[in-house]
């Protein structure tokens, strides 16, 4: 596979996380969100899956690196899942989601850009 192949497969990875993050915190800031919601359920197991113990999900690994040099703080992903998944205070998640959020959105510029070098 071409680097711009390698590439492109991340980009879509980390945009398809990002429209989830966006798409989730839209509902938490409009008051519209519950715990069973669908798009926030995927979320939360994704975040959960951000953890040293998923050492097989390589998606997940790989994210997780990404962020490691990207978030401020770094929260505690599989707490924030959790939260997620609980009825806690919308007010407490959505600040370390929008973090996120910006930090996939940083990292779809540098994987374009990087794209935009591997077809060189």
């Amino acid at each position: 596979m071409s680097d711009a192949g390698l590439y492109s497969g991340l980009y879509e990875q980390i945009r398809g996380y990002a429209e989830l993050v966006d798409d989730v915190l839209i509902s938490l800031k409009a008051g519209t969100s519950h715990p069973a919601d669908n798009e926030r359920h995927k979320l939360a197991e994704f975040l959960m899956s951000l953890s040293s113990d998923h050492r097989d999900n390589f998606a997940a690994q790989r994210l997780l690196m990404i962020l490691r040099t990207k978030v401020s703080g770094q929260p505690r992903w599989p707490d924030l899942g959790r939260a997620l998944l609980s009825e806690t205070e919308s007010a407490q998640v959505i600040p370390p989601l929008e973090s996120l959020a910006r930090s996939l959105e940083d990292e779809q510029v540098n994987v374009t850009t990087r794209m935009r070098g591997a077809t060189r």
